[in-house]
């Protein structure tokens, strides 16, 4: 049980999920306005920006694609 409050404990520890709570507290306690749609805003950015997931797919389709028949060459003594 120790481990896992020790593990919960760090990962509120983290700084982006102190902005991330920050930022969704303030969301839900500020009044109606448009402030809060830019709020909204920033916090779904934030998110997805920092999403592993998502910046590791991005960064696959960024990369280019190499062909299998000359990934590996034979090497030749000379």
């Amino acid at each position: 049980m120790f481990f896992y409050f020790s593990q919960f404990l760090s990962f509120l520890a983290m700084p982006l999920t102190l902005v991330i709570l920050v930022l969704l507290a303030d969301f839900f306690f500020t009044p109606k306005s448009s402030g809060r749609k830019i709020l909204g805003a920033g916090i779904v950015l934030l998110l997805l920006f920092s999403n592993p997931i998502l910046s590791n797919l991005a960064l696959l389709a960024w990369d280019p694609h190499t062909n299998p028949s000359t990934k590996f060459l034979p090497l030749k003594s000379v």
